[in-house]
């Protein structure tokens, strides 16, 4: 809506992730969120340091003071504004910016341990030890403790292993116990379940997907040592950005004692990219080592994977020294799994990058040339699955452009049309003012702009999307839009008789000022009566 004010009750959210090891600095340029005139904030512009609302309070502000500039201690910032009815407009604009911390913040536990800690590893040959307080002279009761690991290493997670693990023992480690936890976004955590049994080193081990999250409850005072582990990097994890590099490690890292089959652990990645886009593969290096089966032989590969998993369709298993051609996905996600082989070499350098589907485009309209047909890719046959589109149509300053749909409307209606729509905006920036989002018949209607400027993209993100649709952009037959203090406005061929177009409807837009008032008056009015 900027630079119009906000004025619906709604409340809206916004979530700012940079790179692992940085943190967010927020200032504001702008700031009039309403409140009234006793000074109560009927809702606020709210921001979270974390990934949603559980997160610590950076701001909670109402007014018309810009607050002063602000600093997140993690990598993520929740961003809400709470306008509720009693509110009249709000607006707002804020500038934010990555910053590297070189050592990011950690929150250590202290040693009640009723608390969290979060340690990010910034090196592939960082060592974390963790230990229960206490350890190995015992640990006090009502323990509620925390750790959240994270990796600043691209394509690196955490791994835990444990050392030593002495709890007080109950069915189903309902009492004392150590919990192990992964997550992919810090939101969602998914356990690996409960220990509380004695336990020697190497028992249990655990890797983050890319996050781990370690918690220790405790209920009795016992004579027990309590636990000790230790968090290392290892290969595989995450991959978000729109291209990349995945390589061989060139050295796992290892958690004492050292084994030859721990050594040669296989490495994953998940590569996620932008919905709507596809992803493209390409091996610069390949050199693998294949030898004649054998007990003890294990030859190495790099397998990749059409979706979220191992399990997802193989796209390629690759090995040896012959390079292959381009491995290109169906969707937006890709899993890449590499096991090397115990004799080795072990070299690979493999880049993808995001693919979007080759379509949309900028048009200029004129008196000669005034109306263009926009079409999905294919069309009228099915689109490329995944695929974006956007158009940006430019007419004349002070002209309008209407959209008609040509033929069937063929896109699937479904609950707030999220996996394949179309959306229209009055302007040429993602910012500008939303005329339709839509999935629906709602596509059949009149649809004009404001403005002369008209932003329109398709987007699908279905394995099976629907026959796509055609829409004729044209330069209105009449009406407009008008700026200034004074001016006049006349029907289209005035004063010619009979003269304005029909059928037609015609609107005129009229921008004064912010606060001003019009004043319209009539000096020839000549339409037919019923």
């Amino acid at each position: 809506m900027y630079p119009r004010s906000y004025t619906k009750a709604d409340n809206i959210g916004w979530r700012i992730t940079v790179d692992m090891g940085s943190v967010i600095a927020i200032h504001f340029n702008r700031f009039s969120i309403d409140r009234n005139t006793y000074n109560w904030c009927g809702g606020a512009l709210v921001i979270y340091d974390g990934y949603d609302e559980t997160g610590a309070l950076l701001l909670k502000n109402c007014g018309y003071l810009k607050p002063e500039p602000l600093t997140s201690t993690s990598n993520v910032v929740y961003i809400v504004l709470d306008h509720s009815n009693v509110m009249e407009a709000s607006l707002f604009v804020l500038n934010w910016q990555q910053k590297f911390v070189s050592n990011a913040p950690n929150f250590p536990v202290d040693n009640s341990c009723n608390g969290h800690a979060t340690i990010v590893l910034n090196s592939t040959n960082a060592t974390f030890n963790v230990s229960s307080p206490g350890y190995p002279d015992g640990y006090e009761s009502g323990l509620n403790c925390i750790w959240i690991f994270q990796s600043a290493v691209s394509g690196y997670h955490p791994f835990l292993s444990f050392g030593f693990i002495d709890l007080e023992e109950s069915s189903d480690c309902l009492a004392d116990y150590v919990e192990v936890f992964s997550s992919s976004d810090l939101a969602a955590w998914k356990s690996f379940g409960r220990m509380c049994n004695f336990a020697n080193r190497g028992t249990y081990k655990f890797h983050g997907t890319p996050h781990l999250k370690l918690q220790l409850r405790t209920e009795y005072d016992e004579e027990k040592a309590g636990f000790t582990g230790t968090v290392v990097l290892r290969c595989g994890g995450l991959l978000t950005a729109p291209d990349g590099v995945i390589m061989q490690p060139d050295s796992l890292p290892t958690v004492q004692p050292v084994n030859r089959t721990e050594t040669f652990e296989s490495c994953n990645w998940n590569i996620s990219v932008r919905a709507g886009r596809t992803i493209e593969f390409s091996f610069e290096k390949l050199n693998i080592t294949i030898e004649p089966a054998g007990p003890l032989v294990r030859n190495g590969f790099v397998a990749i994977m059409n979706g979220i998993d191992e399990f997802s369709p193989l796209l390629g298993r690759y090995s040896g020294t012959d390079i292959p051609g381009t491995i290109k996905t169906s969707s937006n996600r890709a899993f890449v799994q590499y096991q090397p082989s115990i004799s080795g070499p072990n070299l690979f350098r493999l880049v993808y990058r995001e693919v979007s589907v080759e379509c949309g485009g900028n048009v200029v309209l004129s008196a000669q040339y005034n109306f263009t047909d926009i079409m999905t890719p294919n069309y009228p046959d099915i689109p490329p699955a995944h695929s974006e589109c956007f158009w940006q149509v430019l007419a004349p300053a002070g002209e309008l452009l209407l959209v008609q749909v040509v033929g069937e409307m063929l896109l699937p209606y479904m609950p707030q049309c999220k996996t394949e729509y179309i959306q229209m905006r009055e302007g040429l920036t993602s910012n500008a003012p939303e005329l339709i989002h839509s999935c629906s018949s709602d596509l059949s209607k009149r649809i004009m702009t404001s403005t002369n400027a008209l932003s329109i993209k398709y987007f699908n993100d279905r394995p099976d999307p629907n026959a796509g649709i055609k829409l004729r952009v044209t330069l209105a037959k009449c009406g407009g839009s008008v700026r200034g203090v004074r001016g006049s406005i006349t029907s289209k061929n005035y004063p010619q008789l009979g003269g304005y177009p029909a059928p037609a409807v015609c609107e005129y837009y009229i921008q004064e000022g912010v606060y001003g008032m019009m004043i319209l008056s009539f000096e020839d009015l000549h339409l037919p009566a019923k």
